[in-house]
């Protein structure tokens, strides 16, 4: 595990992307772009003037977002993000958090520890345009910031 970045350092996730275009001849060949970035939060609406990366058409890459999270409050949390978008969240042990899928929304079944990192990992691998990742408490309390350490 990287880690925590000094107070005032970088922070972010790891954006990993790779995709592929055929070559006009012969069409059955693909270019392969790869490229990898720290961006401050997954929220991007692709186009062909802004792919995911230089070289990488928007309609065909796969994705994939490291890095840690951090909760302000102890609560259990709703995630929303594309149905064609997969969450996985672990302790710093590296056991998995358990979550309930519902359509966009997968809430975790228990209560997340207050200023804990957790390991997060959000991969795509149908292409789509608009790529994004939301969340809020389930407690009673109303929306707390996020925090991606």
């Amino acid at each position: 595990r990287p880690p925590v970045p000094a107070q005032g350092g970088p922070t972010g996730l790891t954006f990993e992307v790779a995709g592929s275009e055929p070559i006009k001849n012969p069409p059955t060949w693909m270019y392969d772009h790869r490229s990898t970035s720290v961006v401050p939060t997954i929220d991007a609406a692709y186009t062909t003037a802004n792919s995911p990366a230089p070289g990488v058409p928007p309609t065909a890459y796969w994705g994939r977002w490291t890095g840690y999270v951090r909760f302000p409050i102890a609560s259990r949390f709703a995630f929303t993000l594309p149905v064609t978008m997969r969450i996985e969240l672990a302790t710093a042990s590296g056991t998995a958090v358990p979550m309930t899928v519902q359509g966009t929304t997968r809430s975790t079944n228990a209560a997340l520890v207050a200023n804990t990192d957790y390991r997060i990992v959000v991969t795509t691998n149908v292409p789509t345009a608009t790529v994004s990742m939301r969340w809020r408490s389930l407690g009673g309390t109303p929306a707390v910031p996020d925090t991606i350490v």
